[in-house]
Parts: structure tokens; sequence; C-alpha cells
């Protein structure tokens, strides 16, 4: 035998693990321009993304997160550098990606007006007032 049985059985594993993952790659990839076309940015799909406005990149940001399928996505101010523009056209992609996907979205943001038109429903938390903390 120019090759034992175990060899044999590795091989026809091996090239079972490389088919399992082209097909993984090609779900990714497939996965991957549904979610840019959800965004708004099929069109963008082979630039560069350092060529992309903050808009864009902050879009691009939130679909590569969205890849991962998030049954909760936790946002920490995202508008905070974009203009008005920007900024709305991120927060109405959020909220589609909730009516659409079902994820469940945590938002944190300082312009509360925009916020709030953009996305309903949603619990409004102006200040907050913690007790000290206790000495130990």
């Amino acid at each position: 035998y120019a090759r034992t049985k175990a060899q044999r059985k590795a091989g026809v594993r091996g090239a079972a693990l490389r088919a399992k993952k082209a097909e993984i790659k090609k779900e990714e990839h497939e996965r991957a321009i549904s979610l840019l076309g959800r965004i708004g940015l099929e069109d963008k799909a082979n630039v560069y993304p350092s060529t992309l406005s903050g808009g864009q990149k902050q879009l691009l940001n939130l679909a590569s997160v969205m890849a991962m399928q998030p049954s909760v996505l936790i946002l920490d101010e995202p508008t905070t550098q974009l203009d008005p523009i920007a900024a709305s056209d991120f927060l109405e992609t959020v909220k589609k990606i909730n009516r659409d996907m079902g994820t469940t979205i945590i938002l944190t943001e300082h312009r509360l007006e925009e916020v709030s038109s953009a996305i309903e429903p949603y619990i409004r938390r102006t200040t907050a007032s913690l007790p000290p903390p206790a000495r130990l």
C-alpha cells in the first residue's frame, strides 16, 4: 500500500472538509452581499472601505456585525460623528434591521429628538440618578 487505510480515510475527510469550507465561504459571501443590499451599499461591494464616506463606513460596520446574525444589537452613540443626513440614514437602517430581521436594538444617543422620531417604540431615559457607591 502506498497509503494506509487511515491515510485514505483522512484524505476523504480532508476533501469533505475542504468542500464544506468552500460551501461556508459561498454562504458567507451571499450573506454579505445580501446585507450590503439591505443597508443600501450593494453598489459599493467592490470598493475599498477607505473610499467610503463616514456614514457609509458606519453602515458597513453595522453590516459586518449583522453578518454574525445577533439577536441583540447594542449601539453606543452610533451617530456621534455623522452629519444629520447620514445620521438619519443610519437610524432608518437600524429601524429596518429591527423590523425585517427581528433584531432587538439597544441604543444610547445624545440626539434623542432624532432617535425618537426614527425609532418606535422606545424607552426614553434622559438622566440617570444613581446612589453613591457603597464603601467596602
